[in-house]
């Protein structure tokens, strides 16, 4: 029976990897959770460094960085922000903006992806976002990030970023 899945399969049973939902193997599937802000885009802009999250439940202790051989295609954002104002900013429109910025010449950075929320009575708001195409970046850019709101991160403004996507 092994022998005939194997062959319609066009595989042996040991070359055959499982694959998920969007095809890709479950080892090639990246969660990454934002750690800590740094200075890395410049301008208005905020570079995060991103760690990966494992399937047991485990975080990477070093930033992650994608292979040189491989890209990162990036399909879902999760974010929240808490404005510095509280309740007094309620209804205020707030648009986080990705950017790739090139590493080789950090002038070059253009938009990605634009996500907006409107903050609650609390000044409060998150989404999470699947896309429907998402977009691809190799370890030649860094992901940067805007709010265009003061402060950048927490305790207050951008709480934190979620991102999902596979390597390719």
């Amino acid at each position: 029976m092994r022998a005939i899945i194997g062959i319609v399969l066009g595989c042996s049973l040991a070359a055959c990897v499982p694959s998920t939902h969007v095809g890709r193997s479950a080892a090639d599937l990246v969660v990454l959770q934002s750690a800590s802000a740094d200075t890395g885009c410049g301008g208005t802009t905020a570079g995060l460094t991103f760690r990966r999250v494992f399937q047991d439940g485990n975080g990477a202790l070093q930033p992650f960085q994608i292979p040189a051989d491989r890209s990162l295609l990036i399909t879902d954002v999760d974010w929240q922000y808490r404005h510095p104002n509280g309740g007094a900013a309620a209804g205020r429109r707030i648009v986080l903006r990705l950017f790739l910025q090139n590493l080789a010449d950090p002038s070059h950075q253009e938009v990605v992806h634009e996500s907006t929320i409107i903050v609650n009575e609390e000044g409060e708001g998150g989404v999470s976002e699947a896309m429907t195409t998402g977009f691809v970046m190799t370890d030649e850019a860094q992901l940067c990030l805007d709010t265009g709101e003061e402060p950048k991160g927490p305790p207050l403004g951008l709480q934190h970023t979620i991102l999902r996507g596979y390597l390719l």
